[in-house]
């Protein structure tokens, strides 16, 4: 079963969410995240290379996803360290 338009663009606002450059993504790329899963936020936080390589991404959208995971991680960890330096 294909992936249908809105399901294309539910994850391109996940995407975006999630601090990628939506138009970034052919809607090839866009399906195979689909059909392997990738669909929250949290999968694509947890996913790992061989897992978006086995989704059938080309290594460019690999990179690029797995880049996001760090940036996301520095934004929760200045998140944690204000909030206890304001209950400090």
């Amino acid at each position: 079963m294909g992936v249908d338009p809105a399901q294309r663009e539910q994850l391109r606002t996940v995407l975006g969410d999630f601090g990628a450059d939506p138009k970034f993504f052919e809607d090839t790329d866009v399906d195979a995240m689909w059909k392997a899963r990738y669909t929250t936020r949290l999968s694509l936080q947890i996913a790992t290379r061989a897992g978006l390589k086995n989704a059938g991404l080309p290594p460019a959208i690999v990179d690029y996803v797995l880049s996001l995971q760090g940036a996301g991680c520095s934004f929760v960890l200045a998140q944690v360290a204000h909030r206890g330096a304001v209950a400090g």
